[in-house]
């Protein structure tokens, strides 16, 4: 018996040597990652950040490659996306981003495209500004309702105060619980995101727009009246694997969102209809009336992006991963593009 199988063995790991040093075939393995569709996580609330993005895919970056689009509920689902390395292209605020890398996620940030979110209302026609809204919250010891609860506007807020600024007593509430009680009349003070403010200063005349944060900042504080606050991220792997379609995305939202900055009809007409189904066509246009159509890489804005993650998120810049803000080595740019 021993003499009839050992041959056979040695046969069966001959073979076995044989597939194991077959050379791999690298192309084959290039052409999946090729063929497979694009991942992009995004979400139906964010509307003026992802501008960029879909007028890149509209104006053909994608070059033919499939496109599987699925969307984001919350912060806490976005995360969990993150950390579990899910998707190819995600849309997203910045601390959240940079939460995830400092924990591992493979995420890279290619590009800013939120600028200007936050806005002041109040129904108290005797406030005119910023300082006697504070005077007049902390004469009456009333809070300033803020939404949502995670909401960096309050980190923002709360340096605004430490620099000398009006400083304030915050009670945190889910949008639409907040967009409720404004309506109702229960809360008379808040700050609160577009398009969301754009909404209720609709549906309640007595509201009105006090003023912007992002404008307060660049007041008390000085620098440009915008604040890092959303962008397009990717995953390091697709980094790795298509570099020239990752700097092609680059390069398309930011001479798509440059076209488009000045045309807001144009720029609404790019989003999906999903994203567009969340208000009148009248309030999304006056929501961009208050914000910023732009979309700036990474690298060029390092020094802002540090300085609003040290804000809202200071573990998190102490502690982010070297691949973090993409390098513009990293894709290859061609010469001419900033480095």
């Amino acid at each position: 018996m021993r003499n009839t199988l050992f041959p056979f063995a040695r046969i069966c790991l001959a073979m076995g040597l044989a597939l194991c040093l077959r050379p791999v075939d690298a192309g084959a393995a290039v052409r999946a990652a090729e063929e497979a569709p694009i991942v992009i996580y995004t979400a139906v609330t964010a509307t003026t950040p992802q501008i960029p993005l879909w007028a890149a895919i509209k104006s053909g970056w994608a070059q033919g490659r499939k496109l599987d689009v699925r969307l984001w509920k919350n912060f806490d689902d976005l995360r969990g996306v993150l950390l579990a390395g899910k998707g190819d292209i995600w849309l997203g605020n910045l601390e959240g981003f940079a939460q995830a890398a400092q924990r591992g996620a493979p995420v890279t940030l290619l590009a800013v495209t939120g600028w200007k979110k936050f806005h002041f209302l109040t129904t108290d026609a005797a406030i005119d500004d910023l300082d006697s809204l504070a005077r007049t919250l902390a004469q009456k010891k009333m809070t300033l309702a803020v939404a949502p609860a995670d909401s960096p506007a309050i980190a923002v807020l709360q340096e605004i105060g430490k620099r000398g600024g009006p400083s304030f007593a915050i009670n945190t509430f889910a949008s639409q619980q907040l967009a409720l009680d404004l309506l109702r009349g229960g809360i008379a003070h808040a700050l609160l995101p577009e398009p969301l403010a754009s909404t209720l200063l609709a549906k309640k005349p007595e509201l009105r727009r006090l003023a912007s944060l992002e404008d307060e900042f660049a007041v008390r504080l000085g620098g440009p009246a915008r604040l890092p606050m959303i962008g397009i991220a990717v995953n390091s792997r697709l980094i790795d694997q298509n570099p020239a379609l990752i700097r092609s995305l680059a390069l398309a939202m930011q001479e798509q969102a440059a076209r488009l900055s000045d045309n807001p009809q144009a720029a609404l007409d790019v989003l999906p209809n999903e994203v567009r189904a969340q208000a009148s066509e009248d309030i999304l246009l006056a929501s961009l009336a208050h914000d910023l159509i732009l979309a700036l890489p990474a690298w060029e804005v390092r020094p802002e992006l540090e300085a609003f993650l040290r804000m809202v998120a200071p573990q998190a810049e102490r502690n982010l991963p070297p691949h973090f803000i993409m390098e513009p080595h990293r894709v290859a740019l061609p010469a001419g593009i900033p480095e």
